[in-house]
């Protein structure tokens, strides 16, 4: 009697604690990571990726700091974070993850002092493919032009912030 009583209390013991758990993750459907070093950030995105969470946006805050929200999701995604103050670079650099099988995560550009982040994601069957076409100038009417330009070459426009320059990305699907 005593046995099957206690087998009992285990066992809703160990409900509680999975009904509170699973209370605990419904809560946490979102999270709010800020750091103002960007080696941190990628670490942090890393860790809260393999918890489940996706990157929905990011922006710069005062003092410094890069905020990125993300939301809990059931796919396990891949990201790679992007930092850089020069134009030729950041083009190098989209384009090799895009040949990884990396995307441009489109509210997840922002500027942090003078250099320009970008958040890319992969999709566990990394099967994304595209072309990207980084714009940045100072001059509106000269971005206009660049803008008109790429839409005409078939690109769309997947992020755009505004720091030291005006910073456009274009996004074509090559399938």
């Amino acid at each position: 009697m005593r046995s099957s009583i206690a087998i009992t209390l285990l066992v809703l013991s160990a409900a509680a604690v999975a009904a509170a758990q699973e209370t605990t993750a419904q809560d946490n459907r979102y999270l709010l990571l800020a750091t103002e070093r960007t080696r941190t950030m990628q670490q942090e995105i890393d860790d809260a990726a393999s918890q489940g969470f996706r990157v929905v946006t990011a922006n710069r805050a005062s003092g410094g700091e890069v905020i990125v929200l993300l939301e809990r999701t059931k796919d396990r995604v891949r990201y790679r974070l992007l930092a850089t103050t020069r134009t030729g670079t950041l083009q190098r650099e989209i384009t090799e993850a895009a040949d990884q099988g990396y995307r441009v995560v489109p509210q997840a550009m922002t500027t942090k002092g003078d250099e320009v982040l970008v958040l890319m994601q992969k999709t566990p069957d990394g099967s994304a493919i595209a072309r990207y076409q980084v714009l940045a100038t100072e001059r509106t009417r000269t971005l206009q032009k660049e803008i008109s330009q790429a839409s005409l070459d078939g690109y769309r426009l997947v992020a755009f912030t505004s720091g030291a320059e005006n910073v456009a990305v274009f996004e074509r699907d090559i399938r």
